[in-house]
């Protein structure tokens, strides 16, 4: 997407501190609910600008996803920013399905 970004603005996780997540580790119980809160400081998809719009995920995956050989299952639900139009949410919604780049990593 660039020139632009999207940052990560908050993470939450049932894991405990630190997340193993963060450093591509199975989740702490085996399992885990998060919270991820993205918000684009300056972008675009195509020629629709998306500044200043958020996307909420919540979710939850079971198993290692990072390990080489894993059966983990992941579910996810995207809230996209009301205040966006409907081409700024349909960009958002392709942005974040990753059918048209990669899902934006967040930072922990």
């Amino acid at each position: 997407m660039p020139p632009g970004s999207i940052e990560s603005v908050s993470d939450i996780c049932s894991c405990s501190l630190p997340c193993p997540c963060t450093f591509a580790q199975a989740p702490a119980h085996g399992s885990c609910l998060f919270t991820l809160v993205w918000q684009v400081r300056e972008g675009h998809f195509g020629d629709v600008r998306l500044d200043g719009l958020g996307v909420v995920a919540l979710g939850e995956f079971a198993g290692n996803m990072w390990a080489e050989k894993n059966d983990s299952r992941m579910s996810v639900m995207f809230s996209i920013d009301a205040k966006g139009t409907a081409a700024q949410r349909e960009a958002l919604e392709e942005i974040f399905r990753g059918t048209s780049v990669s899902v934006p990593r967040y930072a922990a």
